[in-house]
């Protein structure tokens, strides 16, 4: 009895909590290889928000773990088209691993729920460029559901990516993004798995404390 009302206590407590930033990807895949995609465009993909989120990070995919060959831009626009949040993920292995994207911390952007967003990253067309998923389905962590059609741009450079690319399945997995859900947030502990551990542990921390009051 005690033990089952130790994890009641824990998890209402962390609900109450929920706002706290821990920021993880909001989609990560298993592994495997990449693809090669458009260069000198923005693609991406469409994703609906079913809850409130704010965006902590944006990531571009690093398919062998060893460093991006050039940075990219990658971007958030609303369906109206408007720029919401930017960073450019640089280059070598300096943006923040997880799993298989590099991320960089932005100052969180809230994205309200029963909204339609798209997400890009433009790939220029240096000889050396690097690898997308495309048409692979991914573990998605948090309130969102894909579109279902991958996204580039229809003008040259890094730009809203509103056109659906045919054939090549929901999305093209070049930009990622990290979140927290609600609004607000530390974009300093954005892009550390050991941070989200950190916030686990304390919630739980919390939770027991609040317990032995009882």
């Amino acid at each position: 009895m005690n033990r089952c009302k130790n994890i009641f206590l824990s998890l209402l407590f962390a609900g109450k909590l929920s706002g706290l930033a821990c920021a993880v990807p909001v989609l990560t895949f298993a592994g495997g290889s990449g693809n090669a995609g458009p260069t000198g465009t923005t693609v991406g993909w469409e994703f609906s928000t079913t809850g409130d989120l704010s965006v902590t990070s944006l990531g571009y995919f690093d398919a062998n773990f060893d460093g991006l060959q050039a940075s990219h831009q990658v971007g958030i626009w609303n369906s109206s088209g408007l720029l919401l949040v930017s960073a450019t993920v640089p280059s070598g292995t300096a943006g923040t691993l997880i799993n298989q994207f590099r991320y960089v911390a932005v100052a969180p952007v809230f994205l309200g729920a029963g909204q339609t967003f798209r997400i890009g990253g433009f790939a220029d067309a240096s000889a050396n460029q690097d690898s997308l998923r495309i048409a692979v389905g991914p573990t998605i962590v948090g309130p969102i559901t894909l579109g279902t059609r991958a996204k580039d741009s229809s003008v040259a450079g890094f730009s809203d990516p509103v056109n659906d690319v045919l054939g090549a399945g929901p999305a093209s997995f070049g930009p990622n993004f990290e979140f927290i859900l609600g609004g607000g947030g530390a974009p300093e502990l954005s892009g550390h798995w050991a941070a989200s551990l950190a916030c686990i542990s304390l919630l739980l921390g919390l939770a027991e404390s609040r317990r032995n009051r009882f």
